[in-house]
C-alpha cells in the first residue's frame, strides 16, 4: 500500500509546546514540580493536590486516538508518550493512574467540571487558555506540520491554505491556526477521520504534529490493503484487492505479504488467523463490526432448527438468489405455494 500524503513543514511557523492541563482560578503556573504544576491551584471544593493524595488516585484525561502520544496497540492497550508521562506523575505522586478516554472538547469539558484532574494530551499554551487553566512546564517540543495529498502541489506555505479546506478536531490549535491563514475547517472526532477527509480529497489539506505524521506513514508500511467493495471510496482507492469476504480470505493466500490491513466485517480474522497462521492481520482503529451480522448467533439458529419457528417467506427470484449464494453450504427444501414460497433449513 502506499500512502499517497505528504507533508511541508515549516520551521519556525510554529512549535508546539505539550503540556499538563489542570483546572486552575487563572493564571499559569510554570513551576517546574509536575504536581504542582498540572494542577495547581485551589478550587471551590479545596486544593486539587490533598484531594488528589487523598484519595489515591489521579484521573487523567486523553483521546486515545493520537498516535504516538495517546494510543492504542495491537492488544488494545492505551499507550504512547503521555501515557507514559502521566503514569510517571502518578508514580511521583504515589497514587494510580486512572484513564479516561474522550474527544477533545468533552476533555476541556470534563476538566471545567472536575470530572478529570489533569488532561494529559500535547495541551499547546494560548493565551486564551492560559486565563483559564494551570500549566506545566512543557514536556515535549514538536513542530506543525501541513498535511496534504501527495498530488496536490498548490500548498507550499502557510499562506496557500488562504481559501482552502483543512479538517481538524475543533477548538484545537491546529484548528485555530489554519482559520488564521483562511483556512475553511471542518470538524472532526479524531485523527483517522482527517485522514480519510483528506485522501478521499474533501479536504485540501491538514495540520498536524510532524511526529504523528511520521508515526502515521510508517506504520505497516510493507501491508496490503484488502477491502470490501461496501469500504467507503477513501478506502477502496487505498486497497490493493478489492472483493467479496470469501475473496478476502482466498486472495490473504495467494498474496506474498506477509502483513495485511483487513477493511471488512471484523469476524473474518477466526478464518483468517487458521488458515495463514504465519501472517499478521490489522484492523482499522475502529473495528469493522456488522450490528445486524451479530443479531445471527448458534443459540438462534439452533432454535429455529429445532422449533421450525421463524418461518422465512420469499418469492420466486429471491429463492433463486438463496440456492445460488448458498450452495455448498446448506440443504434446502423448498415448498412451492398458490402464493408464497417455503423455505425451510432441513441440514447444516
Amino acid at each position: 500500500m502506499k500512502k499517497k500524503m505528504a507533508a511541508v513543514f515549516l520551521a519556525g511557523i510554529l512549535t508546539s509546546s505539550f503540556l499538563l492541563t489542570g483546572c486552575g482560578n487563572s493564571t499559569a503556573d510554570n513551576s517546574s514540580d509536575s504536581s504542582s504544576s498540572s494542577a495547581s491551584s485551589a478550587s471551590a471544593s479545596g486544593d486539587l493536590l490533598e484531594q488528589i493524595q487523598s484519595k489515591g488516585e489521579i484521573v487523567v484525561a486523553m483521546e486515545g486516538t493520537w498516535a504516538p502520544w495517546t494510543y492504542h496497540d495491537e492488544d488494545d492497550n492505551l499507550v504512547g508518550y503521555d501515557v507514559e508521562v502521566a503514569q510517571q506523575i502518578a508514580e511521583k505522586l504515589g497514587v494510580k493512574a486512572t484513564f479516561v478516554e474522550g474527544e477533545w472538547d468533552g476533555l476541556l469539558a470534563g476538566i471545567d467540571s472536575g470530572r478529570y484532574d489533569i488532561m494529559v494530551n500535547g495541551v499547546d499554551i494560548t493565551e486564551e487558555r492560559a486565563e483559564k487553566y494551570s500549566f506545566s512546564d512543557p514536556y515535549a517540543y514538536n513542530r506543525t506540520a501541513v498535511i496534504v495529498n501527495s498530488a496536490n502541489d498548490e500548498i507550499q506555505s502557510m499562506e496557500d491554505l488562504d481559501g482552502k479546506s483543512t479538517a481538524n478536531t475543533i477548538s484545537s490549535t491546529y484548528a485555530e491556526v489554519a482559520e488564521k491563514y483562511g483556512a475553511a475547517v471542518t470538524g472532526v472526532d479524531d485523527l483517522e477521520q482527517t485522514f480519510e477527509l483528506l485522501l478521499s480529497g474533501r479536504i485540501d489539506a491538514t495540520l498536524n504534529a510532524e511526529v504523528t505524521y511520521y508515526d502515521y506513514m510508517k506504520a505497516h508500511p510493507d501491508a496490503e490493503v484488502l477491502a470490501h467493495p461496501e469500504c467507503p471510496q477513501a478506502v477502496l482507492e487505498l486497497a490493493d484487492y478489492i472483493g467479496s469476504t470469501t475473496g478476502i480470505i482466498n486472495y490473504a493466500g495467494e498474496t506474498d505479504a506477509q502483513e495485511m490491513i483487513i477493511c471488512t466485517e471484523s469476524g473474518v480474522l477466526y478464518e483468517l488467523e487458521k488458515r495463514y497462521p504465519e501472517k499478521k492481520f490489522y484492523f482499522t482503529e475502529t473495528l469493522p463490526v456488522c450490528r445486524n451480522m451479530k443479531k445471527v448467533t448458534l443459540e438462534k439458529i439452533l432454535h429455529v432448527l429445532k422449533t421450525g419457528e421463524n418461518e422465512v417467506f420469499v418469492d420466486d427470484v429471491n429463492i433463486g438468489r438463496m440456492t445460488t449464494n448458498l450452495g455448498g453450504k446448506l440443504v434446502l427444501s423448498v415448498e412451492l405455494g398458490s402464493a408464497q414460497k417455503h423455505v425451510k433449513v432441513v441440514r447444516v
